[in-house]
């Protein structure tokens, strides 16, 4: 971590919260709205609970829409 507490890129993991940078998943082609990811791999991570992430009653992935991905598309 550096000093103020962001994900050094040599840390980087498959998906982070807004909180760990400048992103925006709310720009990608994959975010369904209130949060929501469609996109598979993200939900099997949150299937598996990996990332923080979880399943939301649709079965799609919450996530943070300031986050970021690495399967990030932009729309």
């Amino acid at each position: 971590m550096t000093d103020r507490g962001k994900i050094k890129i040599s840390e980087h993991q498959a998906y982070m919260p807004g909180t760990e940078g400048p992103f925006k998943c709310k720009n990608c082609e994959y975010y369904a709205g209130t949060n929501a990811c469609n996109n598979d791999k993200i939900i099997s991570y949150a299937e598996n609970e990996k990332f923080g992430l979880k399943l939301n009653p649709s079965g799609l992935a919450v996530v943070d829409p300031n986050g970021c991905s690495d399967e990030f598309k932009k729309k």
